[in-house]
């Protein structure tokens, strides 16, 4: 016995023939619906070829059935029988039904005609016709709507044509025969059909019947139950899902998987959600099952259904063909559907993908490693901004003075004065920063972590020195000499450069220190440099006023003035030197140590802190919440992220921050990621950016109308 889908040949053909074309198949009016229908119906009552003609199928290469069905040569075919299915028994009654139901289904041709075809030799009863259209009817999940059919004899083969209306008699839907899957349903209904009805099976058949139900012969897969009832799992589909899990999962999901280490939840979804449906036998069963691995199965809208885990939720037919909503239902093997409880869902740690299992480990050491890099940063930035906050201070300090002095007739000088003054100050500011550059530049190495089969292999991560030890710049100063004079100093030879005097020890080529004239900066941490630059502004200006510089600097300079007998002034170092009483009396224990600085240390000896892999504990780290996942990893999504939180109503702003986001193809990347990940944020940030690019299509199209004078 054969089952052929006459109609889903038809539109198989019709859209080879568009693209031969490069057309676009066009859809069927309600007149051609009607006149298709009033075709079919007809020759199945009638058996005039002539109908053939009307039905395009005459003499067509891809209609080999229909020559031994219609059999020309021994007269054409006879009708033997016509029968109804919940219309009414009289043909143009039934007719005209159908013909009412059809017009509901706007838009589309909802008719399927089949044929089903026993063997030579074999001919079925009136009573085992009707009993096999029920079964196809019902394997097809359409045996609540309109059916007439017609047994034709008098042909090789004794066969059965069936138009089927696909519009539901109730919901006014038009429904997919089969699921949309009705080429295996036909196969597996032949099969059904054979085993109760004593029939021979064709050879090459697909599918066989034992004591269980309909069994796929090539992978032994149970298809469906002895009564017809879908089992929700299906046959190899070589398109998809005899291709293995990776080739199945769509690029955000590989991307994430391969940037995180992680099984991606459409992997989750596929090889421990998918097995949990096919063999369960209830929905109470099926919301437990789940629930012992973190997953959830929930409705949305109608007759649609997620697969929750957490925040996260994908449509339920990514875990396996079978696993819609509307499948399971049609398919009676879970009854209707019930809802599960919260309380059901046990919650889980992330799963890691095989040879992945040290990725907690991992995550946790570049976590606290970025952790301290993110430290160190911020403690740079302090530093560099109390530099800054008293150069800016001594700066108003020195045009106070400036401006208090007599320079009445003297404009001209005092502007000089003024403009010299303020090239001074912002080249000070500018060696400051300069000073950092290198700092800066060790952290941004230091933050380069190694990769995972890297630190796998024993990689430790990159040292991390410390903020305190950096080498930004002490500046000294007084009120008196405002030249650089270029004073010898024993162990340094020093160079005139733009205005300035830089010193630098013999055989050194960097310099250690750099008379500005008003100013004195000192480079580095080396006792010896400090002394001797302390010992050049206290011979040029007399006393020493300290300006800025980190604590171990600061702390250098009192103690090297105390045991060389320099007098320093102003206001910084009587609070240094009130802080290291403190210390030293021990009422004001220190946030964080201050290294003591070795005398003739280089600064790339500056003590580091390391974090190598063996030191980071192993247990694995509980997932982050949706939104926490989605920051750090790319400023335009975190803008977006932070508005979201401010006030998720403010399209205003939303709406361009994502269309930014899209449109950097980072950020897009991560958010396919976070989209086949199921997260819902990521989801509403691509929606935001789709609304932003059609309301900027809409403005260009229909530009403003302006004012209008009346």
């Amino acid at each position: 016995m054969i089952i052929v889908a006459i109609s889903h040949r038809n539109r198989q053909q019709r859209r080879a023939m568009a693209r031969v074309l490069e057309k676009q198949v066009a859809r069927a009016t309600g007149a051609q619906v009607r006149a298709h229908f009033i075709a079919l119906s007809d020759y199945l009552r009638d058996a005039d070829p002539a109908a053939l003609k009307l039905l395009g199928l005459a003499d067509h290469v891809d209609h080999a059935l229909l020559g031994y069905v219609t059999d020309q040569a021994h007269g054409g075919e006879k009708v033997d029988l016509v029968g109804y299915r919940n219309v009414t028994p009289q043909f143009e009654r039934a007719q005209a039904e159908m013909l009412a139901q059809i017009a509901r289904g706007r838009g589309t041709d909802p008719i399927e005609h089949y044929v089903i075809s026993w063997g030579e030799n074999e001919h079925p009863t009136p009573e085992q016709v009707a009993e096999a259209v029920a079964l196809l009817l019902r394997v097809l999940n359409v045996e609540e709507h309109q059916a007439i059919y017609a047994a034709h004899r008098n042909t090789q083969h004794y066969h059965v044509h069936v138009a089927v209306n696909r519009v539901h008699p109730e919901t006014g839907t038009v429904v997919a025969a089969g699921d949309g899957w009705q080429l295996n349903a036909a196969g597996q209904a032949a099969a059904l059909i054979e085993h109760r009805q004593g029939w021979a099976a064709e050879k090459g058949a697909q599918y066989r019947v034992d004591a269980d139900g309909v069994r796929h012969i090539d992978s032994g897969r149970l298809v469906r139950l002895a009564d017809g009832s879908a089992t929700g799992v299906h046959p190899p589909d070589r398109r998809t899902l005899d291709k293995p899990v990776d080739k199945r999962l769509s690029r955000g999901a590989r991307g994430y998987e391969g940037r995180t280490g992680r099984m991606s939840f459409e992997r989750i979804a596929m090889t421990i959600a998918a097995p949990i449906i096919a063999r369960v036998r209830s929905w109470e069963e099926l919301h437990q099952e789940m629930g012992k691995e973190g997953l959830g199965y929930a409705r949305y809208g109608t007759n649609g259904a997620w697969i929750t885990m957490g925040e996260r939720a994908i449509s339920a037919s990514i875990a396996a063909r079978g696993a819609a909503l509307t499948q399971l239902v049609q398919a009676d093997r879970l009854g209707a559907f019930r809802p599960g409880r919260p309380e059901q869902i046990i919650t889980r740690m992330p799963r890691y993908l095989p040879r992945q299992e040290r990725r907690p480990g991992y995550e946790a050491a570049r976590a606290a490693h970025a952790g301290a890099v993110a430290a160190a940063r911020e403690q740079l930035g302090a530093q560099r901004a109390q530099a800054r906050v008293m150069i800016i201070a001594w700066r108003k300090s020195f045009a106070a003075q400036i401006n208090a002095s007599d320079w009445r007739g003297r404009r001209d000088q005092l502007n000089a004065a003024r403009q010299l003054f303020g090239m001074h100050f912002a080249a000070i500011e500018r060696e400051l920063m300069a000073a950092t550059e290198p700092a800066v530049a060790a952290l941004d190495a230091a933050a380069r972590f190694p990769s995972y089969d890297a630190w796998c292999a024993g990689a430790s991560a990159p040292s991390i020195p410390q903020a305190l030890g950096l080498a930004v710049p002490m500046v000294v100063a007084s009120s008196g000499d405002h030249a650089a004079a270029g004073v010898p100093v024993a162990g340094y030879a020093w160079h005139r450069d733009d205005g300035a005097c830089f010193y630098r020890r013999i055989n050194q080529l960097e310099p250690a220190f750099t008379d500005h004239g008003p100013t004195l900066t000192i480079h580095t941490l080396r006792r010896a440099d400090v002394v001797a630059a302390l010992k050049l502004a206290q011979r040029k200006w007399g006393t020493v006023e300290l300006i800025a510089g980190s604590d171990a600097f600061l702390r250098m300079a009192i103690e090297i003035a105390d045991e060389e007998k320099i007098t320093l002034t102003g206001e910084l170092a009587p609070r240094i030197r009130q802080e290291i009483a403190l210390d030293a009396a021990g009422s004001t224990p220190r946030a964080q140590p201050v290294p003591t600085p070795t005398i003739e240390a280089d600064p790339a000896s500056v003590s580091a802190v390391s974090l190598p892999a063996a030191t980071v504990s192993q247990s694995p780290s509980p997932a982050p919440t949706p939104l926490d996942e989605m920051r750090g990893e790319n400023p335009a999504v975190d803008a977006w992220l932070d508005e979201w939180r401010r006030d998720p109503k403010a399209m205003a702003k939303l709406r361009p921050l994502a269309a930014k986001a899209f449109a950097d193809p980072k950020a897009r990347n991560l958010l396919n990621q976070w989209v086949a990940e199921g997260l819902q944020a990521a989801m509403r940030l691509r929606q935001h950016a789709g609304d932003h690019a059609r309301m900027l299509a809409a403005q260009a199209q229909a530009p403003g109308r302006g004012l209008q004078l009346r």
